[in-house]
């Protein structure tokens, strides 16, 4: 026994503590015990076989310190996904492959680190409560394999592309982070990427996204990295272009490829065959799961449970591919579920947003006048790349659009959020908004009852925002441009974007003075806030009448 140079017992249900004996295994080249229940320190002998190149015991329920010393053979080391603790040794930064992700490590301004480490140990401590990348994060897409390139679908899939090892995490300076811990039993590693010239066949999304993957032997784990509590939809693409077809009855078709797909740490997919699942090789399949993200982390976990092929038609072809993820905060699961069109229905009504059908310019973006399919006209509303408005503040849009309805609330009718496309689909009034009707070339006749009914319409709506809705809302916001009338000249409100959203536990908001001064075309719209958010001053000469000046209190 003493004369071993491999050891693999693998997912085998192994337990207790590792032998205090192991140093005496001098000829040890590579020992795999992950995904055991392995419990108590690391022996430091362990660490100072002579022989020992690579070392895998993730997936465990080890403790302690890492040795502070190890000899130099040993060059790949995986001890994710275990309960180690204390601070990391000198020698952790001239290792060539380590992984050390979900443990409990000590990290200080004086302390050695590796980069994103810090972040990727147990719960996920920079993503807590405040996420640390990015401000606030509602999506992230991934091309597996691949460089940065934009899909049909209109999402920006990022560049995922260096040749990780054996033992080896990478944290991006964004949004998501991978790792990778996998042995073979042989001295050459297969390779992580995976590239083909195929063409792949049954997407509607760009098939160029295909022609990459991300391949490994063992575990492979793709992680979102401060997002936004909530539902999520996460989409998996996947293709095999590493087998030939079966039907071609070569002994190369022979291969077989299954792995199990977890996310959040639940299994969702048992013994996954790609090409089985997509009916051939060269042919992509698609699959999507809803899961709820509580503690601004998402982990997709892709793991090879021992079944399929191993050497066909070479060796370490076996184990997960994918090709890409994309994961979406589910804005459906936020309040009531307005219809998702797509982003070529859009483009159709718009005649491609043709400048010819714009129908103004907001602070976040231009607004298009639209004809869907069903013959509706509709105010489609295109968030720019270059506002100020962040995802979370689109997502809260439209939380708060769906969730209230009032005759004198620009009703939602649906939307699209993809990548780096937003787009709000409105109902359309054709007598466009207040400022156009009393200062701009409307022909429009507001006399003063018309005016007045306008005024209260308006009152209406904020009184239910405020009062009646479930979430409460305060506008903040509310202007002549941002009122809007109908064929009858009935007032709704619009752009909910700055929306403050408070429970009925809130008892106290802002009292600073909020709204917007317009002094030089004669509006000029200005309120407050009582302790319960309610807007209690309303200055009406937006309505372009000195004479009826009149404070007119809520």
């Amino acid at each position: 026994m003493k004369n071993l140079t491999k050891f693999t017992l693998r997912n085998a249900l192994i337990t207790g503590t590792i032998p205090s004996d192991i140093g005496e295994y001098q000829l040890l080249e590579t020992l795999e015990l992950s995904f055991n229940n392995l419990t108590g320190q690391l022996p430091s002998s362990l660490f100072n076989l002579t022989s020992l190149k690579s070392l895998f015991l993730g997936n465990n329920n080890l403790s302690g310190p890492l040795p502070s010393q190890k000899s130099n053979q040993l060059e790949t080391i995986d001890l994710s996904y275990n309960f180690l603790s204390g601070r990391l040794p000198q020698w952790v930064t001239t290792i060539s492959h380590v992984n050390l992700v979900v443990n409990n490590f000590t990290f200080d301004s004086s302390n050695i680190t590796l980069p994103g480490l810090n972040c990727l140990q147990r719960n996920f401590p920079c993503n807590r409560n405040t996420p640390r990348y990015s401000g606030i994060i509602a999506s992230f897409s991934i091309n597996c394999g691949g460089q940065q390139m934009t899909g049909s679908d209109g999402i920006l899939y990022e560049t995922e592309d260096s040749d990780i090892g054996p033992a080896t995490f990478s944290v991006t300076n964004t949004e998501w982070a991978v790792s990778n811990a996998g042995s073979f039993p042989d001295e050459v590693t297969p390779p992580s990427l995976n590239k083909t010239l195929a063409q792949v066949t049954g997407t509607d999304v760009t098939p160029a996204l295909y022609q990459t993957s991300r391949m490994s032997t063992g575990s492979l784990r793709y992680y979102g990295l401060g997002l936004v509590n909530g539902p999520y939809t996460v989409t998996l693409h996947f293709a095999e272009t590493v087998y030939e077809s079966r039907t071609s009855h070569t002994w190369q078709s022979l291969g077989r490829r299954v792995f199990d797909i977890y996310i959040q740490g639940t299994r969702m997919t048992k013994d996954f065959d790609i090409s089985k699942e997509a009916g051939g090789v060269n042919q992509a399949v698609v699959r999507k799961f809803n899961v709820n993200v509580s503690e601004n982390y998402l982990e997709i976990h892709l793991f090879w449970a021992g079944k399929g092929t191993c050497c066909i038609p070479k060796y370490g072809d076996y184990g997960p591919l994918i090709a890409a993820v994309h994961a979406t905060l589910d804005i459906l699961g936020l309040g009531p579920r307005p219809y998702t069109f797509s982003y070529a229905e859009l483009r159709a009504a718009t005649e491609d947003f043709n400048p010819s059908n714009k129908l103004g310019e907001g602070g976040y973006g231009p607004v298009y006048k639209g004809t869907l399919s069903d013959g509706r006209v509709v105010a489609v509303k295109q968030l720019s790349v270059a506002s100020h408005q962040g995802k979370s503040q689109f997502v809260s849009e439209i939380a708060t659009i769906s969730a209230v309805q009032h005759r004198n609330l620009v009703k939602l009718y649906g939307c699209y959020i993809e990548g780096s496309h937003r787009i709000l689909v409105y109902e359309y009034l054709e007598n466009k908004s207040l400022d156009q009707a009393l200062f701009g070339t409307s022909n429009l006749h507001l006399d003063w009852p018309t005016r007045f009914n306008i005024l209260l319409g308006t009152a209406r709506g904020l009184a239910y925002l405020h009062e009646e809705s479930r979430p409460r809302v305060v506008h903040r916001d509310v202007k002549a441009s941002n009122i809007l009338l109908d064929a009858e000249l009935s007032p709704k409100i619009s752009d909910f974007g700055l929306a403050k959203l408070y429970d009925d536990e809130k008892t106290h908001i802002s009292t600073r003075v909020a709204g917007t001064m317009l002094f030089g075309t004669g509006v000029c719209i200005v309120w407050t806030f009582d302790r319960e958010g309610r807007c209690v001053w309303f200055w009406s000469r937006c309505f372009g009448d000195p004479q009826r000046e009149t404070k007119l209190l809520q």
